[in-house]
């Protein structure tokens, strides 16, 4: 059972990529209704439609905002569940809240937001990409040095500062050369891409939603009935 596909798992909905699957899509489909998914069609958005990218972006920065004159009452905290949100976050957290204020559910960990976004360079930064970088704790697939550990919001449309979450600071404002200067530590700027085609889109069973909180534990389940 191969835990490396292009999978995720947010609050509700469950995401991946069925090409990376070696399975017909309407076998895939058919195994996860009888687990009680709910299954929506192949290449579906992830997101609601209609979907206005300028009224999100205005939206965002409205929250992102409002967020900083209130920064003192949010408490990081590392692996806060989504339900804590906002009063208590860690980074990766922090930026899947922001998202799903806008209608964009995403996935929980950093380096799930990484998988699921599009790589832009430096030059490219524009308000509302995420930006990573390795922190204390990195995760990764199969290279250590390329592990990820933390994840901010580009604020400003000219990519000089970055909305994160930290231990000694809370939610706070920082310039985007915090993330960048150490090329060693820079994990790169990604852009939410708003349709995602060759994926299927699940909608987790009520009775599994409370139990489940790690994407690999709903990936262990759904692997598990196309065995």
């Amino acid at each position: 059972m191969d835990l490396k596909i292009n999978f995720h798992a947010t609050k509700d909905l469950v995401l991946f990529n069925y090409k990376s699957i070696d399975k017909p899509v309407e076998e895939v489909m058919g195994s996860l209704e009888k687990l009680g998914f709910k299954a929506i069609r192949p290449g579906r958005s992830i997101l609601p439609v209609p979907f206005n990218p300028v009224q999100a972006n205005i939206l965002l920065a409205m929250n992102l905002q409002a967020a900083l004159l209130l920064s003192g009452q949010y408490q990081y905290r590392r692996g806060a569940k989504p339900s804590e949100a906002p009063l208590c976050m860690d980074c990766s957290s922090m930026v899947q809240y922001f998202y799903r204020g806008i209608g964009v559910e995403i996935p929980r960990l950093s380096i799930e937001q990484s998988e699921i976004s599009k790589e832009v360079s430096v030059s490219e930064a524009q308000f509302g990409d995420l930006i990573f970088k390795s922190g204390k704790k990195d995760r990764f697939e199969n290279d250590p040095g390329a592990g990820i550990g933390h994840v901010g919001i580009v604020v400003e449309s000219n990519g000089l500062s970055v909305i994160h979450m930290t231990p000694s600071e809370g939610l706070c404002l920082a310039p985007l050369s915090r993330f960048t200067e150490d090329v060693r530590r820079f994990r790169g700027i990604r852009r939410i891409v708003p349709r995602l085609s060759e994926w299927v889109v699940l909608g987790i069973p009520e009775d599994l939603r409370e139990v489940i909180t790690h994407t690999n534990s709903v990936k262990w389940r759904v692997l598990t009935s196309l065995e």
